[in-house]
C-alpha cells in the first residue's frame, strides 16, 4: 500500500512520507520477529491457569530488543545480498557496498545473543 501511496502525489514531502512509512512499516515487524522469537527461547512467565502472567514491558526485555536489533540486522544483510545478487550496474555496488558494512555487526550481534541467550534461559 505504501507503494502506491508514494506515487499519487510528484511532492517531494510527499515522497518522504511514504519512504518513511515504507521503512518503518518494514523496520517494527523484523524488530518484533526477533523480540518474538528471543521471548519464545527464554521462556514467559505463566500461572496456573496457563495464561500469560507478565505484562507488555516485559516482553521488551534486554535480550528480546538484542535479538530483535540482531534479527533486523541480519535482514538488511539478507536484502543487500538478494539485491546484489538480482540487480545490475550501480544498485550492485550500493548492495556489495551495504552487505560489506552489514556482515561484521550482523554476525557479533548474532553471537552475543546466543552467549547471552545461553546464560538467560
Amino acid at each position: 500500500v505504501g507503494f502506491e501511496f508514494r506515487s499519487k502525489d510528484k511532492r517531494p514531502a510527499w515522497r518522504t512520507l511514504w519512504d518513511w512509512m515504507i521503512f518503518v512499516g518494514s523496520l517494527v515487524p523484523a524488530l518484533l520477529w526477533g523480540v518474538a522469537f528471543a521471548n519464545v527461547a527464554r521462556g514467559v512467565p505463566i500461572d496456573a491457569n496457563m495464561q500469560y502472567a507478565g505484562g507488555f514491558w516485559n516482553l521488551l526485555n534486554p535480550f528480546a530488543l538484542l535479538v530483535g536489533v540482531a534479527t533486523v540486522l541480519v535482514f538488511m544483510l539478507h536484502g543487500a545480498i538478494f539485491l546484489s545478487l538480482k540487480t545490475r550496474d550501480e544498485l550492485v555496488e550500493r548492495a556489495h557496498r551495504a552487505s560489506a558494512l552489514l556482515w561484521l555487526p550482523s554476525a557479533a550481534l548474532v553471537l552475543v545473543g546466543i552467549i547471552v541467550g545461553y546464560f538467560a534461559t
